[in-house]
């Protein structure tokens, strides 16, 4: 609950709530009783710096989904075809020798 507040990922507060398990158990020596409030304090209080963690490393990252980003698709035909207009057939085949064996092969095919 904690962490889908602050994430609004449910994926990313699963994440969240994993981590904080776990360096929770790394210091499980530190824990004297589990029923008590300061155990349930210092468990949503890891949660909840995991969370804010995770939000802040994921907002230093610029993220534009595939979606938003204007484009078309051209035609691979017309690229292709554009390109064999601007190199000659030397060319071209000069390029092609400076290829490993393999991946001539490969090209060929």
């Amino acid at each position: 609950y904690i962490a889908d507040n602050i994430l609004h990922d449910d994926c990313l507060a699963e994440d969240a709530v994993h981590t904080a398990f776990i360096k929770i158990i790394a210091n499980l020596d530190k824990i004297e009783d589990i029923d008590c409030h300061k155990t349930k304090a210092f468990m949503v209080i890891v949660v909840e710096n995991v969370s804010k963690n995770i939000y802040v490393s994921r907002n230093k990252h610029n993220t534009i989904s595939f979606e938003d980003i204007p484009f078309e698709i051209a035609d691979g035909v017309d690229e292709l075809e554009s390109l064999m207009s601007d190199l000659s057939i030397a060319e071209i085949a000069a390029k092609i020798e400076t290829l490993s064996e393999l991946d001539s092969e490969i090209l060929m095919m």
